[in-house]
C-alpha cells in the first residue's frame, strides 16, 4: 500500500512501551501511525500530517486527555474521531470523555481483534477487514428472523452453561442452546434457553468464552440437570 494511501492515526500517550506496542498493532492494520508523548508535538502534528483519527490517553501529565479532547472539538472545530485510551476500567471517565465528543473508547491492555473492530466503525483497512471479529445483523423492531452459529460447550452447571465461540453474544441476550449434552442433562429436544451474563475474549485462540443463565427454566427441569451433574 502507497504510504501517501495509508489513513494517519495520531496518539497521543505517554507510555513509551504502551506506544510502541500500538505503533506495531497498528500499522500491520494498514495504518501509518504517528505517536507523540508531549501536547506541543501533538499540536504540531495535528497541522503536519492531518490524521484521520485520534488516539487519546485519559491519564496524562500536566494536561489531562480531556482537555486534549475538548481543545479537539471545541477549540479547533475537528469532526475525525477521537478514540480515548483509559488503564482505569471505570465508567465515570469513560462517560465524561464522551460528553466532550470523543467517539468511543479502548481499555489497557489493547486486544488486536477488539481494537480492529473498534477501528472498523470509523475508518476500513484490508488488513482490519482481516482481524474483525463476527457479527450477526439482528432484527429490528417487530420484524422478526433468526441467527444460528456454533458453539461448544465447554461445561454445564445447576445454574448456567459456558461455551466457547467466534462471535461475540453481547451481555443480556437470550438464546436457545441446542446440544446433545443438553438432552443428556434431561433439557426437552436438547434445547436451552438462556441469558448471557457474560461473554470474554481468549486473544490465543480468537474464540469468546461465554457464559449463560438459564432462563424460564422450571424447578423439575434443573432437578434433572442437578440429578445428571451428580453422576
Amino acid at each position: 500500500m502507497n504510504q501517501r494511501l495509508k489513513p494517519v492515526l495520531l496518539a497521543i500517550e505517554d507510555d513509551h512501551d504502551f506506544r510502541k506496542g500500538m505503533e506495531i498493532v497498528l500499522e500491520r492494520l494498514g495504518f501509518r501511525f504517528v505517536g507523540v508523548d508531549r501536547f506541543e508535538d501533538f499540536y504540531e502534528c495535528i497541522e503536519k500530517f492531518k490524521p484521520d483519527l485520534y488516539l487519546v490517553d485519559l491519564q496524562l501529565g500536566a494536561q489531562s486527555g480531556f482537555d486534549v479532547i475538548h481543545e479537539l472539538r471545541h477549540r479547533r472545530g475537528l469532526k475525525e474521531p477521537i478514540l480515548v485510551v483509559s488503564g482505569v476500567r471505570g465508567t465515570e471517565a469513560v462517560a465524561h470523555a464522551i460528553e466532550l465528543g470523543a467517539s468511543d473508547f479502548l481499555l489497557k491492555p489493547l486486544d488486536r481483534t477488539f481494537l480492529s473492530a473498534k477501528l472498523s466503525r470509523f475508518i476500513e483497512t484490508d488488513l482490519i477487514l482481516e482481524h474483525k471479529p463476527k457479527f450477526h445483523e439482528l432484527p429490528r423492531g417487530s420484524a422478526g428472523g433468526k441467527v444460528e452459529f456454533d458453539v461448544k460447550i465447554s461445561e454445564i452447571d445447576e445454574l448456567g452453561i459456558r461455551f466457547r465461540t467466534s462471535s461475540l453474544v453481547p451481555k443480556g441476550t437470550v438464546m436457545k442452546l441446542r446440544s446433545a449434552v443438553l438432552a443428556e442433562a434431561g433439557m426437552p429436544d436438547g434445547e436451552a434457553l438462556v441469558a448471557v451474563v457474560s461473554s470474554d475474549l481468549d486473544p490465543t485462540a480468537k474464540v469468546y468464552t461465554t457464559y449463560a443463565e438459564f432462563d424460564g427454566v422450571d424447578v423439575e427441569i434443573l432437578q434433572r440437570v442437578r440429578s445428571w451433574l451428580a453422576t
